[in-house]
């Protein structure tokens, strides 16, 4: 019926399909007959899906393809689509195929970039129910997406700072601390869109309030940074209270100006340099002793003249207001005993590599700082990674000790960076002693990651498997097995201080690595066997002989303690591929095919313990 319409009617038809259903209804009509594939195969039919589909491209891809397709949307739909089958099948392999990581993190990398951006970004975001996201292999795929991100995101950063001599110079300190996010896999290029989007909010209401702006005739630029000043703070960018001061994520762009808005004196300026730039003030940040403040360029070229003046954003909400003095400021100077030869020195604009290395300081002081033990083990090690990333690439010269922790914490939270980010990336913008020190232990560790492993032999002391889930019969948390060992593997001194010989059994009984659900930094715990209780193997009675007086074991709702897990513990996902319920309400994590490698007879036994009634666990003795 649709061929006897003239081809203009139902081009009118195609243009009304919803982006939201996707282009099954276009390839629908492809496959009916010539005239209508014609018409449903027009470009500009397919521009609106290309655009929804793909926001992120390679600038050099996309132009390439331009070129190889004439601008044609539909060709260049099925280019991407078989685009993002490749980096599946990357995926595939980095998730089936140990050996094969360094070479794939190098192709996503390198090869395809931005391009996959939009597809891995669907791999590592899949939300919704947990029995339901993404098939059976859905909790790996998330986790090795989300590294290919960050492998991406993170290459492009080094690549991007390594552009100048000395590093990070040729960026705003706006730029270069929005980089940071990339070490957690954010998008840079989002992060600057809320920049934009507040320094449009404050302009709406500087416009209000009858504020002139730098281009105005009126401006009066002390009026000006005051009102904004005022602005940040009514929006919530205020100093962080004592007790908040220290809190890791007041550093990082994608936190402070969102979740994180009472935070640090450098986090302000940013926020402060980023909408006056846009606005149209000249300004830069100040390396001053103590607390960073931003020096305000009257002239239009933005040199330092003795006309220039300084705003403390920290100090908005103090009764001197955030404009400060210079006499004030030399004053503090002296106080501190520089003299006065130097002191028009620490009033200088700062150079964007001096303040970078500053908060990678700030970084580090704050991860050893008390106060972090609620942070997230995934946020102190990016955390940690960014600021030793930072400093190598200022220092160009860094000591072994900073050269062997980026290789550690790549090898064990960052395991597709050792090649593409840290060695071709980081490596080469260090002197060549360092350099080779740094190649040396990433190949070390790459031969290592892929060396065959020797497989677990059980036994029947060994009463549970990997990917059960558990309950600490002393500590009364909920976790799941990762590892196991037939005896107390952990070091003396742990054994000490953990009394390990005074449990029944003490250390010679198998010990297991558990991910527990703990409101913890440090989420996996080494357990013994009498502690621990499998999921739903006790009586429902209260009086259940098998745990102390007054605990009942009994789970919440399988599916909220299965997301619970998964929230607490993000490493999980590495080692995990789904869960299987079972009989009554019992469940298991399945292996992936790494840990399936290393534990090839626990899958089966696992099984066997979720499929039917297992014996009651003896009552544990005093």
């Amino acid at each position: 019926m649709l061929d006897r319409l003239p081809p203009e009617l139902v081009e009118h038809v195609c243009a009304s399909f919803s982006v939201d259903d996707g282009v099954g209804p276009l390839c629908a009509l492809q496959a009916t007959c010539k005239s209508l594939r014609a018409v449903a195969s027009l470009s500009l039919l397919w521009h609106p899906h290309y655009t929804a589909r793909w926001p992120h491209s390679s600038p050099e891809q996309e132009e390439s393809r331009r070129r190889r397709y004439a601008s044609d949307y539909c060709q260049m739909y099925a280019a991407r689509a078989r685009t993002d089958n490749s980096a599946g099948d990357l995926l595939d392999d980095i998730i089936n195929d140990r050996a094969s990581r360094p070479a794939r993190a190098v192709q996503f990398a390198n090869d395809l970039g931005r391009d996959v951006w939009d597809y891995l970004v669907s791999q590592a975001h899949q939300d919704g129910d947990v029995r339901l996201c993404g098939g059976k292999d859905s909790y790996v795929r998330r986790y090795w997406a989300r590294q290919a991100l960050g492998v991406i995101a993170r290459l492009e950063v080094v690549v991007g700072a390594l552009l100048s001599r000395p590093v990070y110079d040729h960026l705003t300190l706006e730029a270069a601390v929005t980089d940071m996010s990339a070490w957690w896999g954010h998008d840079t290029g989002e992060i600057q869109a809320i920049y934009d989007q507040l320094a449009w909010q404050c302009r709406e209401s500087l416009v209000i309030k009858e504020v002139a702006m730098p281009q105005d005739s009126g401006f009066r630029a002390t009026e000006f940074c005051t009102h904004v000043c005022n602005w940040m703070r009514d929006e919530g960018f205020r100093a962080a209270p004592e007790e908040q001061y220290t809190l890791l994520m007041n550093h990082f762009a994608h936190s402070f100006l969102k979740t994180h808005r009472r935070t640090l004196p450098m986090s302000l300026i940013i926020v402060f340099l980023a909408i006056t730039s846009r606005l149209g003030l000249h300004a830069s940040p100040v390396a001053f002793p103590y607390q960073v403040i931003v020096r305000v360029h009257t002239d239009p070229p933005g040199l330092p003249t003795d006309s220039d003046f300084f705003v403390d954003v920290y100090s908005t909400e103090s009764p001197s207001g955030p404009i400060v003095p210079r006499d004030r400021l030399l004053s503090r100077l002296s106080q501190m005993g520089i003299s006065d030869t130097q002191r028009e020195a620490y009033l200088k604009p700062s150079p964007t590599g001096t303040m970078v290395q500053r908060v990678a300081n700030n970084i580090l002081n704050s991860i050893n700082m008390p106060g972090q033990a609620t942070q997230s083990q995934h946020d102190r090690a990016a955390a940690l990674y960014v600021a030793l990333c930072t400093a190598a690439l200022t220092n160009l010269d860094p000591d072994a000790r900073v050269i062997g922790q980026l290789v550690e914490l790549g090898r064990e939270h960052f395991p597709l960076d050792i090649r593409p980010v840290v060695q071709r990336g980081i490596a080469k913008a260090l002197r060549q002693d360092s350099r080779n020190k740094l190649n040396l232990m990433c190949e070390a560790r790459l031969q290592e990651a892929k060396a065959p492993v020797k497989p677990a032999e059980r036994s029947e002391r060994i009463q549970y498997a990997v990917g059960q889930i558990v309950f600490h019969r002393r500590w009364h948390y909920w976790g799941v097995i990762r590892a196991w060992d037939h005896s107390c593997q952990a070091s003396e001194a742990w054994v000490h201080l953990m009394d390990v010989d005074r449990l029944p059994g003490g250390r010679d009984q198998p010990f297991y690595r558990v991910y527990a659900l703990l409101d913890d930094s440090q989420p996996e715990r080494y357990v013994a066997n009498c502690n621990i209780v499998p999921l739903h193997t006790c009586p429902k009675e209260a009086d259940c002989p098998v745990c102390p007086v007054g605990v009942n074991p009994h789970p919440p709702p399988l599916w909220d303690l299965v997301r619970d897990v998964l929230h607490a513990n993000s490493a999980i996902e590495r080692y995990f591929t789904h869960v299987e319920p079972g009989w009554m309400g019992r469940a298991r994590f399945v292996m992936s095919p790494e840990l399936r490698e290393i534990y090839p007879h626990d899958d089966e036994f696992a099984a066997r313990a979720i499929a039917s009634p297992p014996p009651l666990v003896e009552p544990a003795t005093v």
